[in-house]
């Protein structure tokens, strides 16, 4: 698995939160346009086609933890 940057961990966090791409942006004062390539990255880094299986590889890789979610 390729390193994830920062800003790709935070955006990958978020989307777990069920964030829209634009509330994403919007929180992290960046594009939309930025959000969605952040998006992009992320799911051709980890191997993953759509968001279910990007969700699935990161809880099973211990990327994010869903027992911190209330």
């Amino acid at each position: 698995m390729k390193e994830l940057s920062v800003r790709e961990r935070q955006v990958l966090r978020m989307i777990s939160e069920s964030k829209s791409m634009r509330e994403i942006a919007e929180e992290l004062c960046i594009s939309r346009s930025t959000a969605d390539t952040h998006r992009a990255n992320l799911m051709h880094k980890l191997g993953c086609e759509n968001l279910n299986k990007l969700l699935r590889f990161a809880i099973s890789e211990g990327l994010i933890n869903l027992e911190d979610r209330q």
